[in-house]
């Protein structure tokens, strides 16, 4: 007996030494997850990996896959726990390592499903969850304080809040071009999404070590326009390639405004070639498209960028009692003329309340303060303001966005048809009763239709017969009743 098991183990050895993979193939490999400098362990059956890790605004996270302790090749798969999409597959070699990078979300933890495997007699399979979390946050909400999860249309004003850092740290928002356009330590910035682009906060975050970490969002709108020109300030005559997305027939109607005139250039697919003498701004606006908010533009300008005049290290808006409090601060100024302090009702159209002269040309730290009387907490729905600073050259620069919610209720406004051949009715609520302006304008913002009624508080409903007759093309009604007012965008086909 002693010798038939040496002969079946002399024969389990020799085939270990002609297949090598079926023997040694224990299925171990590790990961280096993002923010970590120790890779974790894993062999087979199911896993966890949570990471806490320093956000470089990119948007993406990087982990390192290691194969060890086999000896044939793998596959690793990776999807998403959320949606149960494949993102990406790696295949994989004995004792090699491979460098990759995940999407991940800008705010919350991301959640991933990894399957390894690897090919051998009895194939191995670890299947680990994954759960990633930025140490900076950076949310977008609308100003209804419904999160955005998808697109917004062109004109919206969206508030991006930052959260993670230590109070009193100073949070720095810069836009797509990685231009600053605020700083504060309230970590929250209204902006204005005019086509698909993103932003980025960055800070202080001490567990990331003495080096600020960068948070990235994107904010996409269903239409948008791309420049061939990084900046779009253009040499006159220029040749300039726009490209527009997001119409899902692939076609667009483009439109060109310049010194104040409108011109249709026709039908066209998603890309143009301009040589505009003259700052001029385009529109390409999707054909046969069922989005609520079709259009896009984007402006290009004759000349090279200059340096701005006055470097505003503050700019905010708050209830001082019952009344809006404007304050601002500027580090130096250099030719400053004067400030305007600009109101909205509604995120979009601007009125000019109140100008102060600048400090010409000074190194020293200004203050500037603008009580808004006309206004009051319990009458107002929400309220944006902006600043608008004037140089000696009649050069400006518009701040962005302060938002203000009052008490007051706000007036709601729906229209149907729409797209719309014939009358529309639009079905107004009233917070009160009292007079009210229709107001119709065009793609270029220009008055073409206005009726004043007087509403009853409540929900009722209003037919405008007489926009029938307006030329087909693009709209947005406005509807203005006290401090209180709405925009929507139509079609007229």
């Amino acid at each position: 007996m002693q010798t038939v098991y040496k002969k079946l183990l002399s024969l389990i050895l020799l085939l270990a030494g002609f297949f090598p993979s079926v023997w040694a193939c224990s299925g171990q490999f590790s990961i280096l997850y993002p923010g970590s400098t120790i890779a974790q362990d894993y062999t087979n059956g199911n896993a966890t990996g949570n990471a806490t890790y320093c956000p470089d605004g990119t948007g993406n996270a990087t982990f390192t896959l290691t194969e060890a302790g086999n000896t044939a090749s793998g596959t690793l798969e990776i999807r998403s726990i959320a949606t149960n999409s494949l993102i990406r597959t790696i295949s994989t070699q004995p004792g090699q390592s491979y460098t990759f990078t995940l999407p991940v979300e800008s705010a919350g933890a991301t959640r991933f499903r990894f399957f390894h495997s690897i090919s051998c007699s009895n194939n191995k399979l670890a299947t680990i969850d994954v759960d990633l979390t930025p140490t900076l946050n950076l949310t977008a909400a609308l100003q209804s304080g419904a999160p955005v999860t998808s697109t917004v249309c062109p004109g919206t004003s969206v508030t991006l809040t930052a959260t993670g850092a230590p109070a009193n740290t100073t949070y720095t928002f810069r836009d797509a071009a990685g231009v600053r356009i605020d700083a504060n330590t309230t970590g929250t910035l209204t902006v204005v999404a005019r086509n698909s682009t993103y932003y980025t906060v960055e800070t202080n975050i001490p567990t990331c070590g003495s080096g600020n970490v960068t948070q990235r969002i994107n904010i996409a709108t269903p239409v948008s326009i791309s420049s061939s020109d990084a900046d779009n300030y253009i040499t006159s005559g220029q040749s300039v390639t726009l490209t527009a997305q997001g119409s899902t027939s692939g076609q667009y109607v483009w439109t060109e405004t310049a010194n104040g005139i409108t011109t249709t250039l026709g039908a066209a697919g998603n890309q143009i070639i301009v040589n505009p003498t003259t700052q001029t701004t385009y529109t390409a606006a999707a054909v046969n498209s069922a989005l609520t908010c079709n259009s896009a533009n984007t402006t290009l300008y004759i000349g090279t960028p200059n340096p701005l005049p006055v470097e505003l290290i503050s700019f905010t808006a708050e209830w001082q009692a019952e009344q809006p409090r404007i304050l601002w601060a500027t580090a130096s100024e250099r030719n400053n003329s004067h400030f305007v302090v600009e109101r909205s009702l509604n995120g979009t159209t601007f009125t000019a309340i109140n100008k102060q002269l600048g400090q010409g040309t000074t190194s020293a730290r200004t203050y500037y303060s603008f009580t808004d009387t006309e206004l009051g907490r319990s009458k107002a729905g929400v309220l944006y303001y902006r600043l608008v600073q004037h140089d000696a050259s009649g050069e400006t620069y518009t701040s962005p966005v302060k938002v203000l919610k009052g008490t007051g209720k706000e007036i709601r406004v729906e229209a149907y048809p729409n797209p719309f051949q014939q009358a529309i009715r639009v079905v107004v609520t009233a917070p009160t009763a009292g007079p009210a302006t229709f107001e119709m304008l065009d793609g270029t913002g220009r008055l073409v239709f206005q009726k004043k009624l007087t509403l009853a508080g409540g929900t009722q409903e209003i037919s405008l017969p007489e926009v029938a007759r307006l030329p087909r093309g693009l709209y947005f009604l406005r509807v203005v009743q006290a401090t209180s007012e709405q925009i929507i965008q139509l079609n007229h086909r």
